[in-house]
C-alpha cells in the first residue's frame, strides 16, 4: 500500500510541474501579438515536450494496480491534455495567419509564373556527320537520357525520332535504349576524325580576296569553333600551336589587313595569337563602320593663302588603278538571282518561258536588244540570230521556236559581247570539260551546247567518300569519249580531299586553251558499296550548264 502511495505522489508531482508550464504557455498567448514567428515556432516545439511527458506520467499512471481514490489525478491528466492542445491549435493559427499576410507579393508573382508558357524545346537531330556527333550527344543525354521520368522504351523511342540520314540506318544487338546509343558512340566517336575535320577546316579557309568586315567575321568565326572543337577532344593550345596558328591565320588575310597588323607591331618579338585575334576584332568592326557611312561629295573650297593658291594651280596628279575581281568581273548583280552575272547568262531567267521572260523584262524596264538599263536607242548593232527575223531584240527573247527557251548562253552572249563581255578571255565559250590526254596535252570530247534542239546526255547517281570519311551521292555525267574524269572546283572544295599540283594544257573547240592546275584521288563507290574504286579527277572551272536544264515529255517523245 505504501508503494503505491509512494507512485501516486511522484506522479502528481511531474504532472503539478507540467500543469505549470502549461499555465506559463496560457500566459504567453495573451500577448502573441507582439510575439515573432520565432518565439511561436520555439513555442510549439515546447508544446510537444510536454505533450510527450504528459503521455510518459499517464502510462506509469496506469500502472498502478490499486487505483482506487485516485479518480480526481485520472481527470486533471485529461484537463492538462486539453490544454495542451488547445494551445497547439491557437499558436498554429497564428503562425498562418502571419505567412499568409506577409506572402501576398510571393503568391502574386508565382501565380504569373505559372501563367507564362515557354515553347517546347525540339529534339535535337543527328544525320551521321562527325562533325556534328559532339553537339548531338551533349544536348540528347541533357534533355532525355538524364530525364529520370522517362523510362528505357520512350528514351528509344525519342532516339530514334532524332536520327536521320545515314544514323538513322544504324542497328544495334538489342533493341534498347542503352544498346542504340553505345551503338552511336562506337560508330561516330572517332577522334582522329574529328581531329583532322577541326585541323583541316582552318588550313583549307580561303584566301581573303579583299578587305571585308563579312569575310573577317567569318574566319574568325572559323578559328574559334575548330580551336574549340579540339579543345572539346581534350587538345589544348600551346605556345608551339600559336605560333602556327598566327602563321596560318596571317596568310589567309587579303593584304591590306596584313600590312596594317604589320604596322601595330611595336617590337621584333613574335605575335600573340590573342593580340591577333584582338586586331580582326577590331578591323572587321572599323571595316563594318566605315561600309556604313555614304560617300560625300567632295567640294572645293577657295583658298585662304598665296601657298595654297599655288598648291591649287598645281594639283598633283592624281592615279587610277584598275582592279579586276576575283570572281564577280565587272558585272553588276544580275536583277534575277542577284548573282554576278549579266542578265543573259542567267540560269534562272532562262528557265523561264518567252512569255515571263518578255513580261520580267517589261517590268524591270530593261533593253530588250541588249538586256541592260540606258535612256534613248539601244547601241547595239546585234539583232536577233533565228534565222529568218533579223528584228531589234534579243535571241532569248524570240517566240517562233519553242527549243530558244533552252537556248545556250553562248549565243546570247554574242549580243551582248560589245557591252560587257570582256574581250580574249576563255569565259566567252562555255565548254563541257570531257578530257582525252594525248602526248602530254588534254582534249574535250563534248563542247558547245549551241543547238536549239534539246540533247539527252547519259548520267549516273555515283557515291563519293569525302574528307571525313562520308557518302555524299553526286550526279555525273557521262562521256563515252573520254578517257579521264573530270570534276568542278565547286564539287572538288565541297569534298574536301586533297589536291595535287598539275600543269595540264587543256584544248577545246575553236582553238580555246585552258590550263589544269589541281588533281584530286577520290574513292567512288556504287550505291550498294559492293564497287569501290579509288579514280584520278581533274579539276574544271565548270563542265556543264545546269543539268538537266529542262523538262523531257517522254510519252510525246520518238524514243528508239
Amino acid at each position: 500500500m505504501a508503494t503505491t502511495v509512494d507512485a501516486a505522489e511522484k506522479i502528481n508531482r511531474a504532472k503539478g510541474a507540467i500543469k505549470s508550464s502549461v499555465t506559463k504557455l496560457e500566459t504567453f498567448l495573451e500577448n502573441a501579438e507582439k510575439a515573432s514567428v520565432t518565439e511561436l515556432q520555439i513555442k510549439i516545439k515546447k508544446i510537444g515536450q510536454l505533450q510527450k511527458k504528459l503521455d510518459e506520467l499517464l502510462n506509469e499512471f496506469f500502472l498502478i494496480k490499486d487505483l482506487s481514490g485516485l479518480q480526481d489525478t485520472a481527470n486533471d491528466f485529461e484537463q492538462v491534455d486539453s490544454r495542451l492542445e488547445e494551445l497547439e491549435v491557437r499558436i498554429t493559427s497564428i503562425l498562418e495567419s502571419r505567412k499568409s499576410s506577409s506572402n501576398p507579393k510571393n503568391q502574386t508573382v508565382e501565380s504569373i509564373k505559372n501563367e507564362v508558357r515557354l515553347p517546347e524545346i525540339p529534339l535535337p537531330t543527328f544525320s551521321g556527320a562527325f562533325s556534328e556527333w559532339e553537339s548531338f550527344k551533349t544536348q540528347f543525354t541533357t534533355l532525355v537520357s538524364n530525364n529520370d521520368n522517362l523510362d528505357d522504351n520512350q528514351k528509344l523511342f525519342y532516339l530514334r525520332a532524332s536520327l536521320k540520314g545515314e544514323a538513322k540506318q544504324l542497328e544495334s544487338t538489342e533493341d534498347t535504349f542503352n544498346s542504340l546509343f553505345d551503338a552511336l558512340k562506337e560508330r561516330f566517336e572517332n577522334q582522329r576524325l574529328l581531329i583532322d575535320f577541326h585541323v583541316l577546316s582552318i588550313l583549307h579557309y580561303d584566301k581573303i580576296q579583299q578587305e571585308s568586315a563579312r569575310e573577317l567575321r567569318s574566319l574568325i568565326d572559323c578559328i574559334k569553333k575548330n580551336i574549340r572543337g579540339l579543345k572539346v577532344q581534350n587538345y589544348e593550345q600551346n605556345n608551339l600551336s600559336e605560333i602556327l596558328l598566327v602563321n596560318i591565320i596571317l596568310h589567309k588575310l587579303d593584304k591590306e589587313s596584313r600590312r596594317q597588323f604589320e604596322f601595330s607591331l611595336k617590337s621584333s618579338e613574335v605575335p600573340q595569337f590573342d593580340s591577333l585575334m584582338s586586331f580582326l576584332e577590331r578591323r572587321s568592326s572599323i571595316l563594318e563602320s566605315v561600309s556604313r557611312i555614304p560617300s560625300a561629295v567632295k567640294t572645293t573650297f577657295p583658298a585662304k593663302n598665296a601657298a595654297r593658291n599655288n598648291s591649287l594651280n598645281n594639283p598633283i596628279k592624281q592615279k587610277s588603278l584598275m582592279i579586276k575581281s576575283n570572281n564577280k568581273g565587272n558585272f553588276k548583280a544580275c536583277i534575277c538571282c542577284n548573282n554576278f552575272h549579266p542578265l543573259y547568262k542567267c540560269i534562272s531567267f532562262k528557265n523561264m518561258s518567252v512569255e515571263k521572260r518578255k513580261e520580267f523584262v517589261s517590268v524591270h524596264r530593261v533593253c530588250e536588244l541588249c538586256f541592260r538599263k540606258h535612256a534613248g536607242s539601244c547601241s547595239s548593232k546585234f539583232k536577233c540570230f533565228v534565222k529568218g527575223c533579223q528584228m531589234a531584240h534579243n535571241t532569248l527573247l524570240h517566240e517562233e521556236e519553242k527549243a530558244l527557251n533552252e537556248i545556250s548562253a553562248t549565243s546570247a552572249a554574242k549580243n551582248n559581247n560589245d557591252i560587257s563581255s570582256p574581250k580574249g578571255g576563255s569565259d566567252d565559250l562555255e565548254q563541257s570539260y570531257s578530257l582525252v590526254v594525248r602526248k602530254g596535252k588534254v582534249y574535250s570530247s563534248l563542247s558547245l551546247a549551241q543547238s536549239s534542239e534539246i540533247c539527252i546526255l547519259p548520267t549516273a547517281l555515283i557515291c563519293f567518300k569525302n574528307a571525313l570519311g562520308e557518302r555524299i551521292l553526286i550526279r555525273c555525267l557521262i562521256d563515252s569519249g573520254s578517257q579521264v574524269c573530270a570534276i568542278t572546283s565547286e564539287c572538288s572544295d565541297m569534298l574536301g580531299m586533297k589536291k595535287e599540283k598539275i600543269n595540264i594544257p587543256v584544248s577545246g573547240l575553236n582553238g580555246t586553251n585552258i590550263a589544269l592546275k589541281r588533281k584530286m584521288e577520290i574513292e567512288i563507290s556504287n550505291l550498294e558499296n559492293d564497287f569501290v574504286r579509288c579514280v584520278p579527277f581533274y579539276v574544271v572551272p565548270s563542265i556543264t550548264n545546269l543539268t538537266p536544264s529542262t523538262r523531257l515529255n517522254v510519252d510525246i517523245s520518238k524514243l528508239p
